[in-house]
């Protein structure tokens, strides 16, 4: 069977980029002809091919905006054209527009992978405040002609009209590609390099570059945890440029590690001693899988799909407000016991998200869509 995976992009500290590579990787291994279509690629292909496009330009836009705006509506295009040559068709946001169409004018078997719309009001720009509204219209008009949804969690789903929730299936992602198991650069040998040997350590890991993610919360709650427990450091950790960056590196006691290999991410999980998440909003959150995974406990707000995948009070701490937030993290900070528990805890629950029952679902989802 051959199936083109169509999205947006595919760099490395991208979600989504991330999930379209392991999922071609492991169908691919499962003797199926994989194409990634996809506009630009800085992930090296495991076994499927990729077909890099030229999204049609926007006439006097800079670099930014021919990066970024209105990429599906650019891409129609360059894409659809090809599709006939696919036994089934994988668009993946932002890219659902063209299934749509490919639907509407080649009828190939569509399935759309969602993994959810950012809230408006979590936004920081009216500008970002309608592109989300744009999305949440034009996806959800594009979903009427797909055969099936696939969504990254209940809430993902639950965000979808009433009368599209019947065709979604919930897919949760695995984790193991970010297990620790590198034995050359121990945890200690890591704080070591940081200098910051007898501190514990705080880890948050997200995309610099995307306001919902807050890594400037994170950084307020270190700067009032600081002056209660003296004892302790910061990592943040994620894809951004050194303008984005360049804000969090001149204070005491964090420290910044930008657009880093998945090896030397698995290091910082295995070196953290709590694992923090100040994301605004989340259709699943890899990290903060990731962490529990890893055996870390973690603390997190109770947004998006937070609560299924966090065993409140158990494997870590889901906080309403910024006080409990707060004071979740300084209880775990200083009480070892507790740390170590919800650690044992947060591994065992974790275990269920598992990459070999992820490419299973994917796979047999294609191939009732390959005979719809």
């Amino acid at each position: 069977m051959k199936i083109a995976m169509v999205t947006k992009q595919m760099l490395f500290g991208y979600g989504i980029d991330e999930v379209v590579h392991i999922l071609s990787r492991e169908m691919a291994r499962r003797g199926y002809e994989i194409d990634v279509i996809t506009s630009q690629r800085e992930v090296q292909p495991d076994g499927y091919q990729v077909i890099v496009f030229k999204p049609l330009l926007i006439p006097f836009a800079n670099s930014y905006w021919q990066t970024h705006f209105l990429q599906d509506f650019r891409s129609v295009t360059p894409i659809t054209r090809i599709l006939k040559d696919y036994d089934v068709t994988v668009t993946f946001d932002p890219m659902h527009l063209i299934g749509a169409i490919a639907k509407l004018t080649l009828r190939v078997p569509i399935m759309a992978y969602y993994f959810g719309v950012v809230p408006p009001n979590v936004l920081d720009s009216p500008a970002r405040r309608l592109e989300s509204m744009r999305q949440r219209l034009i996806w959800n008009t594009s979903f009427v002609f797909a055969d099936c949804i696939m969504t990254n969690s209940k809430h993902s789903r639950g965000l979808l009209p009433k009368h599209l929730r019947s065709k979604a299936i919930v897919n949760y992602h695995g984790i193991e590609h970010i297990i620790n198991r590198d034995t050359k650069l121990s945890p200690m040998e890591f704080k070591e390099k940081l200098n910051i040997q007898g501190k514990k350590l705080i880890l948050s890991v997200a995309r610099f570059s995307s306001p919902y993610k807050n890594m400037s919360g994170m950084v307020r709650r270190f700067k009032r945890l600081k002056k209660r427990i003296p004892n302790i450091a910061l990592l943040l950790v994620g894809r951004g440029s050194p303008r984005e960056i360049k804000p969090f590196c001149q204070l005491e006691d964090t420290f910044v590690l930008a657009n880093i290999s998945n090896k030397l991410l698995r290091v910082c999980f295995a070196s953290c001693d709590v694992y923090c998440s100040t994301s605004l909003w989340e259709g699943y959150n890899i990290p903060l899988v990731a962490a529990q995974t890893n055996g870390k406990p973690v603390v997190a707000y109770r947004v998006g799909a937070h609560s299924e995948v966090v065993a409140d009070k158990i494997t870590g701490f889901l906080a309403e407000t910024d006080r409990e937030f707060d004071n979740y993290l300084a209880d775990l900070l200083e009480n070892e016991d507790l740390r170590k528990r919800m650690g044992r805890e947060a591994a065992e629950h974790a275990k269920k998200f598992t990459w070999d029952s992820s490419v299973e679902k994917f796979e047999d989802t294609i191939r009732k869509v390959s005979r719809i």
